[in-house]
C-alpha cells in the first residue's frame, strides 16, 4: 500500500534521474562504449530501497524518511553519470576501476539510508 501512496514521488524521481542522465551520456558516447549496464544503474537505488524495506533493513519509514531517503538516493543516481562523464576525461589506469564502482554508488547508497538514518516523525 505503501508504494501506491508515493507513486507520483517515484515517477518524480525516475524522471529527474532520466533527465540528469541525457547530457552525460550524449556527450560521451563518442569517448566510451554503452552498454545497457550503463543505462540501467541509476534507476536501481529506488527499487533497491524497496526491497530493504520490505525485508526489514532499517527503522521504520515514516512520511519524512521516504522523502528524505529517496532525496539522499535521488542524489547519488543523478551524479554518478556526471562523475562518469568527467571521468572519461581523465587518462589514468584506475579511472575504469573507479567508473565501476560508481555504478554501484546508487545501491550503496540506499543501503546506507536505510541503516544509518532513524525514525523519523512523520
Amino acid at each position: 500500500m505503501f508504494l501506491f501512496q508515493k507513486t507520483f514521488d517515484i515517477i518524480a524521481i525516475l524522471t529527474i534521474i532520466t533527465i540528469s542522465m541525457i547530457i552525460p551520456i550524449l556527450f560521451s558516447r563518442n569517448k566510451v562504449k554503452f552498454i545497457w549496464w550503463d543505462y540501467v544503474f541509476p534507476y536501481l537505488g529506488v527499487p533497491f530501497w524497496f526491497l530493504l524495506r520490505e525485508l526489514g533493513v532499517g527503522d521504520v519509514v515514516s512520511s519524512s524518511n521516504f522523502l528524505v531517503e529517496m532525496f539522499c538516493i535521488l542524489m547519488a543516481s543523478a551524479a554518478a553519470p556526471w562523475i562518469r562523464f568527467g571521468l572519461t576525461f581523465i587518462n589514468s589506469k584506475s579511472i575504469p576501476k573507479l567508473s565501476l564502482a560508481l555504478t554501484f554508488l546508487p545501491l550503496v547508497v540506499a543501503l546506507l539510508v536505510r541503516m544509518v538514518i532513524p525514525e523519523l516523525p512523520s
